[in-house]
């Protein structure tokens, strides 16, 4: 008998756990198309890709364990695995995953990360990586986090932490090539009062340390400001937020060590249905020769979304965007439309112009055999200034189980 009730609560307990992870799964096929018409060296100098149409998998997996009320699990896996192509991209064999636990209880916050991306050494380009002087494949790049944050109402803190290795085999000349591993250090702290109702006074602090170099690639960032955040009413919210940087780096111009970063955003919601948004971010610097600021960029941002036939599955929706960042030719208009079709059958179509740099254009059609399934196909083209276009043919189907 004492067996028979140990199988059962055993079983119990299983259903406990699992009734409690919940998972969410996109698989899809891919075909990439190029109109290049020649043949490019793109993965090492004896191995030649040509633009006849390659196929490809990717596959996002999301896995989230509720393991008690205020502790969390989260497995984030990306797998891509295609053939050699034109393709904008550095590898066409990597799988990415990212391990998360969490807790949380109102009060302290705290996360631990570790991240592990793999790269399939005959599939993935030969690069120039910042920090290093020579040509390296990466391997393999791992990553730990720590995030801790502390709300006590209007006082707040936070810390971040993180350490970064990569594997790379480094190429010299005509020399074989070596594997080595460069190591990086990450580190950051926050804290504000609110010293007044929705007016954060803080002070942060960032560091970087280049394990491998001497102080050469390291960089420390200290900084103060003010933050300004209210919600008005359901309809209105404001947001503004001035820093003051302090770098210090041998790889920070001068002019750049005094470093002044500004933020506004107003959103707005007309009804139910019409929702919109303006941003404003500015990035100056002071010169301490010249004793003058300096501009660095300017970025205007502003969206407007129409939502409508809210009654069905999803809601159908007209969204516009226009950004205006004319110091990075980052100059923009953005338009989507998410439409009912016929019977949980949906069409999005969506357009991304950058004049100086790129237009992206998008359409999908897909079938919901339910809410927490579907069907789809999509058609992804790409063109970017003084580059080949390049066109890519998706079927895959969405699941959360």
């Amino acid at each position: 008998m004492k067996k028979i009730i140990a199988v059962l609560f055993s079983i119990y307990l299983s259903i406990l756990v699992f009734a409690s992870i919940t998972n969410w799964s996109e698989i899809c096929y891919r075909n990439y198309i190029s109109n290049s018409s020649e043949e490019i060296e793109i993965i090492s100098d004896s191995n030649l890709v040509d633009n006849s149409p390659k196929s490809g998998l990717n596959w996002n997996h999301i896995l989230n364990w509720q393991i008690a009320p205020k502790l969390n699990f989260v497995l984030d896996n990306e797998l891509f695995l295609s053939q050699k192509s034109q393709e904008f991209r550095n590898s066409y064999f990597f799988n990415n995953s990212k391990f998360k636990i969490s807790f949380f209880n109102g009060l302290h916050y705290l996360k631990v990360q570790y991240n592990n991306t793999f790269f399939g050494k005959d599939d993935t380009k030969i690069q120039v990586i910042e920090g290093l002087d020579d040509e390296i494949r990466p391997l393999m790049a791992h990553s730990t986090e720590l995030h801790y944050k502390l709300d006590l109402n209007r006082f707040k803190f936070s810390l971040f932490g993180k350490l970064k290795n990569l594997n790379f085999e480094q190429y010299q000349l005509a020399a074989d090539p070596e594997n080595f591993w460069e190591n990086d250090v990450f580190s950051s702290t926050q804290i504000s009062y609110e010293f007044i109702n929705n007016i954060d006074l803080f002070a942060l602090s960032n560091y970087k340390s280049d394990l491998n170099e001497a102080d050469l690639y390291d960089h420390i960032q200290n900084g103060i400001g003010l933050e300004y955040n209210n919600k008005l009413n359901l309809s209105n919210n404001i947001f503004s937020k001035i820093t003051y940087l302090n770098n210090r780096s041998e790889q920070i111009d001068d002019e750049k060590k005094h470093y002044f970063l500004s933020e506004f955003r107003f959103t707005k919601r007309f009804g139910n249905f019409i929702a919109g948004f303006v941003s404003y971010i500015n990035r100056s610097c002071y010169d301490d020769q010249k004793e003058k600021i300096l501009r660095i960029s300017n970025l205007l941002r502003a969206n407007i979304k129409y939502s409508y036939l809210t009654d069905k599955l999803q809601d159908s929706y007209l969204l516009f965007g226009i950004k205006y960042n004319q110091e990075n030719m980052g100059n923009m208009f953005q338009q989507e439309i998410n439409q009912y079709v016929y019977k949980n059958i949906y069409l999005n179509v969506s357009a991304q112009f950058t004049p100086e740099l790129s237009t992206m254009m998008e359409g999908k059609i897909e079938y919901f055999l339910n809410p927490e399934k579907s069907v789809w196909i999509s058609n992804e083209y790409s063109e970017q200034i003084e580059f080949h276009s390049q066109n890519i043919i998706s079927i895959g189907s969405t699941l959360l189980f």
